[in-house]
């Protein structure tokens, strides 16, 4: 966990996405569905995705969120079996007379903001190839710090998250 959180330590800016409904989207392979007939009131019936709770589904979904993701890996994203964290820049491009640099576009638009949000981009674009979606409800865009299992990541580096402090502590 503390190479993992130390990957996104130092960033511009961070997005976190989450597989929605990832467990259940994993078919079976078809020569396996017979080990899992089971009898009900209305016959016969198999599995054809393998259940949250079946053995390695965890190893399986990273294995293959990491192979989707992989062109992106560990420059811009890394993950944690079904999330995706989006790591920003390594620096914000602060000017010496204050203030940001800006993409000459649009000059509205700091240009480690660009940089992230096209990162996110190629993200969202790998995981909408193979039919993947991320939930709306965890999803983050561009913060300026984001949890990365149990720390807090910011610009200025890595703290544990109070909140698990405070539970120590109570």
């Amino acid at each position: 966990m503390e190479q993992f959180a130390e990957g996104f330590t130092s960033k511009a800016c961070y997005g976190i996405l989450d597989l929605f409904v990832a467990f259940d989207q994993q078919a079976l392979d078809k020569s396996s569905q017979d080990f899992t007939t089971f009898q009900t009131p209305l016959g016969a019936k198999q599995l054809t995705c393998i259940p949250m709770g079946y053995t390695n589904a965890v190893q399986i979904m990273h294995g293959d969120v990491t192979f989707i993701l992989q062109p992106e890996i560990p420059h811009v994203t890394e993950l944690y079996i079904d999330d995706v964290g989006v790591k920003g820049s390594t620096t914000r491009y602060e000017l010496t007379g204050g203030g940001y640099e800006t993409i000459p576009e649009n000059p509205g638009i700091r240009r480690f903001v660009w940089e992230h949000l096209n990162n996110f981009n190629r993200v969202l674009q790998q995981m909408k190839k193979v039919g993947g979606t991320f939930s709306r409800k965890k999803l983050t865009v561009c913060a300026p710090s984001a949890n990365v299992v149990g720390h807090k990541c910011c610009y200025k580096g890595r703290v544990l998250d109070e909140s698990r402090i405070q539970k120590i502590r109570d």
